[in-house]
């Protein structure tokens, strides 16, 4: 049975704060603890790291997360999960509620206008830099850029740019953070230098803080991408970096429905979302 231990909170309400907390013992370590709606395209978040707390041969396994809003009044499934046919056990399921919220680790927020078009952009200063905390949006009426090629999708999400077109598409005094940049924004959010280097999935909980309603004022937003075929809107988020690999690859990163962060090498010929960088 690949579904364990399970609790259900009923009319979860958009702003608050659950903590869940879990024992997997230590020699299974490939089960995740999910907190989902039952429609996962409203609310879908896991966790398949322990927090480093350990009690004998049993890890621990941690989950903080605010309600949003796609999720208010609908019931969230607390619960864990394993796709291996080996048995892994766990242990001690809790729930925590509280209306205390995370603190935000962003120190200001802002706005500005692309002066191309008109457009106007929040923005959020992490660590020194300041970070559009929405997607690019320009052109505005250019349906070919935005999902299933339709404005009022671009509106909401922001637009999809090959690499070679992230590269050209910031306002003036504004780019596109190269490798190091987001580097540098995520050890600000906490992960470790050893982890930044990295390919594949990195840190511990940064991209919970990176969502919709996370601490770091970044807000991501799950704008899916285009390959062959548009993809994974309302599961994941692509964002190119600045940094070539070679003529063909490009780092980018993926923050989806894992609370770690995603950093990978893609083909520049992909279509992802762009978040430009002012530096201070």
């Amino acid at each position: 049975n690949p579904y364990g231990l399970t609790y259900k909170i009923y009319n979860a309400v958009a702003g608050e704060r659950f903590i869940l907390n879990v024992w997997r013992y230590k020699s299974r370590s490939n089960g995740c603890l999910v907190a989902a709606c039952e429609n996962i395209d409203d609310f879908y978040l896991t966790q398949h790291k322990s927090s480093g707390v350990k009690d004998g041969n049993w890890e621990e396994i941690k989950l903080d997360f605010i309600v949003p809003e796609s999720a208010n009044t609908k019931t969230i499934l607390a619960y864990v999960y394993t796709t291996d046919e080996n048995p892994v056990y766990f242990d001690d399921l809790t729930i925590q509620c509280t209306e205390k919220k995370v603190p935000p680790v962003f120190k200001a927020q802002s706005v500005f206008t692309d002066p191309r078009d008109g457009a106007q952009y929040s923005s959020v200063k992490i660590g020194t830099n300041w970070w559009m905390s929405e997607n690019l949006n320009y052109p505005q009426n250019d349906s070919l850029f935005c999902y299933e090629h339709k404005l009022k999708l671009g509106k909401k999400w922001g637009k999809l740019y090959t690499y070679t077109e992230a590269c050209k598409v910031c306002p003036p005094g504004w780019a596109l953070p190269s490798d190091v940049d987001w580097k540098n924004m995520e050890a600000e959010l906490g992960i470790r230098k050893a982890e930044l280097d990295s390919f594949g999935q990195r840190g511990y909980d940064q991209a919970i803080k990176m969502r919709e309603r996370g601490s770091s004022g970044f807000n991501c937003q799950f704008s899916g991408a285009f390959g062959d075929g548009f993809y994974n809107l309302n599961r994941g988020a692509y964002f190119w970096s600045g940094t070539e690999m070679d003529s063909s690859h490009a780092i980018c990163r993926e923050i989806n429905n894992r609370a770690d962060v995603g950093r990978y090498k893609d083909l520049k010929k992909m279509k992802f979302s762009v978040r430009c960088i002012k530096k201070s």
